[in-house]
């Protein structure tokens, strides 16, 4: 046994193991970043880009909706998959920062995330070719009136006119709702093709929201057909007893639907059919002019164009 430890002495000269000794913690550190997920980062430039702590906060963020307004850390740890103890801290941290508030046990969110699409919503020179458009509809029809996009199963508002009437309906700029009890959403989905509805319609849950609410998908696909034939679609309390509106699509020179018009009113004055023609001629005017309008801010319309899937 020693002579054999001996032949190995001094067969290995002095600082030759040194290699052997660096490419050993070379692969301690290989194995430990195998372990923590760092190797698919180091196979993918893609993934080696990105920032892990951001894109699970935005995860964090968006997790909040219209059927998720208030969670705790748990609930929001399973409906992103994220460790819960990871999904305390970048609670916490929105709360810290603004952007959440907590009662100790339950997290929702504040205002101040809208905060976050004001370069998207907020540009200037949109905001001033648009809004005077959506005024001038809002005072001739003394209802609100907003212009918005679809956003997965959504329909969001990114600009809002509210009347200046007696019993007038505030809209506000951010209002997210699910695209079959929407009016919009449905002005939306009948300009769909017939493969993106069935699509949509497969997934979707039609759980009702009033008494109104259309939750048969047979009866929603008529629905969407008249809304497709028409031009125009008409929501009564679908979605919140009391409220009406009226919902034009507004599309670009090709012909492409990029966002939809609507006029929101009190359901206490729901216009008669003669009235809604004359509604819907004023909408169809303004979303023509919006739809020219859009086309030279040609980021901004293609950002929409993605919104709604086209």
């Amino acid at each position: 046994m020693g002579a054999h430890c001996g032949r190995v002495a001094r067969m290995v000269a002095p600082g030759a193991l040194l290699p052997y000794f660096g490419q050993q913690e070379r692969r301690r550190k290989v194995t430990i970043m195998m372990k923590s997920g760092s190797m698919e980062e180091m196979k993918d430039p893609k993934q080696r880009d990105m920032v892990s702590s951001l894109e699970r906060g935005l995860r964090v963020l968006t997790a909040f909706d219209h059927d998720s307004v208030e969670m705790t850390p748990s609930d929001v740890s399973k409906k992103t998959d994220l460790p819960r103890a990871a999904t305390r801290r970048i609670l916490l941290t929105l709360c810290k920062l603004g952007y959440a508030v907590s009662d100790g046990k339950y997290f929702r969110l504040t205002p101040k995330v809208l905060d976050l699409s004001h370069n998207y919503v907020g540009n200037d020179r949109i905001r001033d070719l648009i809004e005077p458009v959506m005024r001038e509809v809002a005072d001739r029809l003394k209802d609100s009136c907003t212009l918005n996009i679809m956003d997965g199963g959504d329909m969001v508002s990114i600009f809002s006119c509210n009347a200046n009437a007696i019993g007038a309906i505030s809209m506000n700029v951010g209002l997210r709702i699910p695209l079959y009890v929407s009016t919009p959403g449905r002005m939306m989905l009948a300009m769909l093709s017939k493969k993106d509805v069935d699509d949509y319609l497969a997934k979707a849950d039609l759980a009702p929201f009033t008494p109104n609410t259309v939750t048969n998908k047979a009866q929603l696909r008529k629905e969407l057909a008249v809304s497709r034939d028409q031009g125009y679609a008409i929501g009564r309390e679908e979605w919140e007893l009391g409220l009406y509106a009226i919902s034009v699509p507004v599309q670009n020179d090709a012909g492409e639907i990029i966002a939809c018009l609507t006029a929101v009113g009190n359901a206490a004055r729901i216009p008669t059919e003669e009235d809604v023609e004359k509604r819907v001629e004023v909408l169809k005017d303004a979303a023509h002019q919006i739809g020219i309008m859009l086309p030279q801010f040609q980021g901004f319309a293609d950002v929409l164009r993605a919104s709604a899937g086209i």
